[in-house]
């Protein structure tokens, strides 16, 4: 089997062409905020060496696109984190985790532990339908933002939480100054 390596053949990049039975599978279009953040992307970090200008402009549609349903805020705040750190043009897959990532600060952490508590809740609804209890139940970790199954014997013996000592000799002073005005000394 012998491979043609000639470049004259085909398309640019040796590709063959579509066929005239064939349908290019249509791409979303982008929104033109999409498109100049994508290009202003492109600007800032220059391709390699031997692409043409068709084919760059190939890859800005196709990138932009490709994240064309993430909001016009959010993909703004991912290409500027993604200039801010990196020095080379990113994938579509990289600004959607930073997007994401923006998406997750910009949320108030009170919504998301009472969404988590709720979302607990429900999970454990799920395991009292079941005919037998497993003895584990959910359990939502606000410091780390998970959830967790833990078993019931450990659940019960959850260590109370304690007043500091500054805080204890507060309510004791407070106590003793209500029996002092109660008895009417």
């Amino acid at each position: 089997m012998e491979i043609n390596l000639d470049r004259s053949v085909g398309s640019d990049r040796n590709l063959p062409a579509p066929t005239g039975g064939s349908q290019a599978k249509r791409l979303p279009k982008p929104s033109a905020e999409t498109l100049n953040i994508i290009r202003s992307l492109d600007v800032r970090f220059p391709p390699s060496f031997g692409i043409s200008e068709k084919d760059r402009e190939a890859q800005v549609l196709l990138l932009a696109s490709d994240v064309h349903d993430i909001p016009i805020s959010l993909l703004d705040m991912a290409a500027r984190e993604w200039v801010r750190t990196k020095s080379f043009m990113p994938k579509a897959s990289e600004l959607r985790n930073l997007a994401g990532d923006a998406r997750r600060k910009a949320e108030d952490p009170d919504d998301r532990a009472a969404v988590g508590r709720r979302v607990a809740e429900s999970y454990n609804e799920r395991l009292a339908a079941e005919p037998t209890d497993k003895g584990i139940r959910w359990v939502y970790d606000e410091k780390s933002d998970t959830m967790k199954l833990v078993p019931l014997r450990d659940l019960h013996q959850r260590p109370v939480e304690r007043c500091t000592p500054d805080e204890a000799r507060t309510i004791r002073r407070d106590l003793r100054g209500e029996a002092f005005r109660d008895a009417g000394l």
